[in-house]
């Protein structure tokens, strides 16, 4: 039953209930995706990287859009910002620091919630976690294969990767 496409009699209930509460957990994350970026602003400008910090609050802004999006129930575009947002911020942090600063494990909490997304046929959410990974390889080959545009200390390097590790638990839970 994974690929049909029409849901079973009786099911209709409980797919908009899921719908329902698809769109309040992305509205509950989105202020805490805001808080993250916002306290990696905190600890880049404790460590003097402030372009790395100015980053983040652009982060910090777009997550509030979103959450604003959301509230006004602009669905669509909200999960589009959302779609740029977390793979360009992986992106650019993982070729910024490296893939050991650990922001490449972000994309992968996109992919439980796009297999529960309401109103997307299983084919499209088949293709997107393809694409998904497709990128996540990429971005993997990429990394490893450059040095990082702007390095920090080892010491310091750790503490973000474990930061991200704890954020991507925290958001998990």
């Amino acid at each position: 039953m994974l690929f049909s496409r029409l849901p079973a009699a009786g099911h209709l209930a409980s797919v908009a209930f899921r719908g329902r509460s698809y769109w309040q957990v992305l509205t509950r994350v989105a202020p805490v995706a805001g808080g993250i970026h916002g306290a990696f602003a905190l600890l880049f400008e404790g460590m003097g990287a402030s372009r790395l910090a100015l980053g983040n609050l652009a982060f910090t802004a777009l997550w509030g859009v979103i959450y604003g999006l959301l509230r006004g129930r602009h669905n669509r575009l909200a999960v589009l910002l959302v779609w740029v947002a977390i793979p360009g911020h992986s992106l650019l942090a993982t070729l910024v620091l490296g893939w050991d600063s650990g922001f490449h494990y972000y994309v992968l909490l996109m992919v439980p919630v796009m297999f529960v997304s309401p109103g997307r046929q299983n084919s499209t959410r088949v293709l997107l976690g393809a694409l998904l990974a497709v990128f996540y390889v990429a971005l993997d080959i990429s990394a490893r294969g450059t040095v990082p545009l702007e390095p920090i200390a080892s010491g310091a390097l750790d503490w973000v990767r474990f930061f991200n590790m704890a954020s991507t638990f925290f958001v998990l839970g």
